[in-house]
């Protein structure tokens, strides 16, 4: 465990967080249509799981370096993303996926969108165990 690690995690996970960001919009662009395109909805859902696993893993890792770190900038950084995951994008993308099975046509997905939902309050769980 090392301050590189942190740093090399930190540089993925912004990408990740990147990614992770333009697939939210995109299932709240598709929620805003009165019947959304269900595959094009599936997709989305399907890739925004993987994100998240991703993201688990990079926070995971992230998480458990942070105490290596002497260098300032790389830890404020650091505790600045996950608070602004903990406290914006999480609670939207679970807004945005709470919509979903509201959808007529997609409402067959609300199994699967509780599944989606347990795994993001496992990413906050672990978030808050090093930020709070």
């Amino acid at each position: 465990m090392s301050e590189a690690n942190a740093s090399r995690a930190l540089l993925y996970l912004e990408k990740v967080v990147e990614e992770h960001h333009l697939l939210v919009e995109r299932l709240e662009n598709l929620i805003l249509l009165d019947e959304p395109d269900e595959e094009e909805t599936v997709r989305v859902l399907k890739e925004l799981r993987n994100k998240r696993r991703e993201l688990y893993e990079s926070f995971k890792t992230l998480a458990e370096n942070l105490e290596y770190v002497t260098y300032r900038q790389t830890r404020e950084e650091a505790l600045g993303l996950l608070n602004y995951y903990y406290a914006v994008m999480l609670p939207d993308e679970i807004n945005a996926l709470s919509e979903v099975p509201k959808k007529a046509n997609l409402s067959h997905l609300k199994e699967d969108i509780e599944k989606d939902i347990v795994m993001i309050n496992r990413i906050k769980k672990l978030i808050m165990q090093f930020v709070y």
